[in-house]
């Protein structure tokens, strides 16, 4: 059976730190929400399917989403400095606002990003 948004808004990730550590857990589930601003920063998110999700502001300093599929995701206001975006899908994302000083989009897919 599916994840549904509500399963995923239950564990309140606004309140939650990830530092270097495996998120895997999350790698099939697509768009769902994590609460505005949640610290996902060191995370270790590759691979993961974000397709849609709602990272609003989120804290993803230093992330690995090397490969993710971010495709439509809304990381607006989000905080990707040094994060490893190498090969990741953002294809249609919503980067408005978001710091991506040092990060590594290299081989990234940004057809159609929203600056």
């Amino acid at each position: 059976m599916p994840y549904t948004v509500r399963v995923m808004r239950a564990v309140r990730y606004s309140y939650c730190s990830y530092p270097h550590r495996s998120l895997s857990f999350l790698m099939k589930i697509k768009g769902y929400e994590i609460k505005q601003g949640a610290d996902l920063k060191g995370a270790n998110l590759e691979g993961a399917n974000l397709e849609g999700a709602n990272l609003l502001g989120a804290h993803l300093e230093g992330a690995n989403l090397q490969g993710a599929n971010l495709q439509g995701a809304n990381l607006k206001g989000a905080d990707l400095r040094f994060a490893v975006l190498e090969g990741a899908d953002l294809q249609g994302a919503n980067l408005r606002f978001a710091n991506l000083q040092g990060a590594n989009l290299e081989g990234a897919n940004i057809k159609n990003v929203i600056l």
